[in-house]
């Protein structure tokens, strides 16, 4: 039961926001083994409109990060290349307050930011 918690305070946060689009590929829950499953435990691929952000949450390597880019460009623009920012966390509470923290803005207040 330990292990289904792993990343409970992350998952917490994206259980608050109804409206996002969640493509889980973490292996940490899917009993595989192997090596990609022993560095990359954690990968979550969000979508969240009514922030504007398409979001990587990511536990690699033994570091947590989160990126983030204007999902109201074309994903082959330029403008979206230039939208990418990569947020460097130190622990699960720091990714999951700056992932609540990017959820939270609305769309045109990210793009400023990010």
């Amino acid at each position: 039961m330990r292990e289904k918690m792993k990343y409970q305070k992350i998952y917490d946060v994206l259980h608050r926001h109804s409206k996002l689009h969640v493509n889980d590929q973490s292996y940490w829950h899917s009993g595989q083994s192997g090596y990609i499953a022993a560095i990359r435990p954690l990968y979550l691929i969000i979508e969240a409109p009514e922030a504007g952000l398409r979001l990587w949450v990511n536990h690699e390597s033994g570091k947590y990060s989160i990126s983030a880019a204007d999902m109201t460009f074309s994903c082959n623009s330029r403008e979206y290349h230039q939208s990418f920012h990569r947020y460097p966390c130190r622990n699960q509470t720091e990714t999951a307050e700056k992932l609540e923290e990017l959820l939270l803005k609305k769309r045109g207040d990210n793009h400023a930011t990010i």
